[in-house]
């Protein structure tokens, strides 16, 4: 697993043809979605069942992982982990997953790193 590897594009500086590019298309539209409108914000709002994360965030969630975005999926339901390791099988990324849970001997004390941390606001208790 290469964590943080640099896509060729961006060694080049030009990150504004990044983010003009198209990411997916809503579907049944012609609303085109781009890397900057992705990163600006991406919203699903519905009641409970109505299939929020089956729909749209699978959408966006498939396309993103395909355009090799890496993302942190926090699960509350104990089913949507198991989707999204799915998800990113479909789109060949299964090499990519880190999951922290229970079986995995995973952990991150990210009150630590804050405190640990170096550069601008480190260590500050605001920030935690």
């Amino acid at each position: 697993m290469a964590l943080f590897k640099q896509n060729p594009t961006q060694e080049n500086g030009d990150f504004e043809s990044i983010l003009d590019q198209e990411l997916y298309t809503v579907p049944g539209t012609k609303t085109k979605i781009t890397w900057a409108d992705a990163i600006e914000g991406t919203l699903c709002l519905g009641s409970t069942g109505s299939g929020k994360t089956s729909g749209p965030a699978q959408y966006a969630g498939k396309a993103m992982l395909s355009k090799g975005w890496g993302f942190c999926i926090l699960c509350a339901k104990p089913e949507e982990k198991d989707r999204w390791v799915r998800y990113a099988e479909q789109t060949s990324r299964e090499k990519d997953l880190v999951i922290f849970n229970k079986d995995s001997n995973l952990n991150f004390n990210f009150l630590q790193y804050e405190l640990d941390r170096t550069g601008d606001g480190a260590g500050e208790m605001l920030n935690m």
